[in-house]
Parts: C-alpha cells; sequence; structure tokens
C-alpha cells in the first residue's frame, strides 16, 4: 500500500484540487438540463464538463451522432431501392396509387436529409 512520503509515482487521476460551485435556482436548474439535452447530452454533468474543458466535446457529440444518422440514412435508401427493384419487376402487384405515391416521395426527401446532414458536418 502506497503511504505519503514514500517517493513512488502517484496517478495523475487525483490531482484535480480546485473546484468550481455555483448555486441555481430550480427554474434554472431546469434550463440547464434542457441545454444539456438540446446539445446532445445525456446528462447535465457530461455537459458541464464540456464547458469547462473546451467546446470541442459539443461539437464531438454532435458530429458522432449526425454521422450515425447519416449512415441511417443511407441504408434507408438502399432498403427503398430494394422495394423499388421489387415493384419494378413486377414481384409486387398490388399497390395502391396512395401507397406509390409515398413510396416515389421518399427517396428525394432522404436526399434532403442528407443533404442537411452533409451540409452540418462541413
Amino acid at each position: 500500500m502506497a503511504r505519503a512520503g514514500d517517493g513512488k509515482p502517484r496517478s495523475e487521476k487525483r490531482r484535480a484540487t480546485h473546484r468550481i460551485s455555483k448555486r441555481i435556482s430550480a427554474d434554472e436548474w431546469g434550463a440547464f438540463q434542457e441545454r444539456a439535452r438540446a446539445e446532445g447530452f445525456e446528462s447535465g454533468q457530461e455537459f458541464l464538463n464540456a464547458l469547462i474543458l473546451g467546446d470541442t466535446e459539443v461539437r464531438n457529440i454532435q458530429r458522432r451522432d449526425l454521422t450515425v444518422i447519416l449512415g441511417h440514412i443511407g441504408k434507408l435508401g438502399s432498403n427503398i431501392n430494394q422495394i423499388a427493384r421489387r415493384l419494378n419487376s413486377g414481384k409486387i402487384n398490388k399497390i395502391s396509387v396512395d401507397d406509390m405515391n409515398i413510396i416515389t416521395e421518399i427517396p428525394s426527401q432522404l436526399e434532403s436529409f442528407g443533404r442537411a446532414i452533409r451540409d452540418t458536418l462541413k
């Protein structure tokens, strides 16, 4: 067991010696929690750490989430292409006009979502 003054190296993890504290009202706390969720953090503590240690964490979390969403949009586009292939081959015979209208709108909507996310990631 390590003892004080024994000259052995210590972990840097426990070297944080300064503490920051601020008392806030219940309304301020609620607003802070909402802002943390809006920024993509799961807790106010994660958001506070990002604010204190640097704004890069805020951008990294948003970027990671948007990249995941963009990947899912790509998978949806692939599924839509498979549906279109089956429709064009005649394997799906009965489909209503309303359903067909919805299906034909999906690729352009997916493309606009993807474009908006790619623009955000730039």
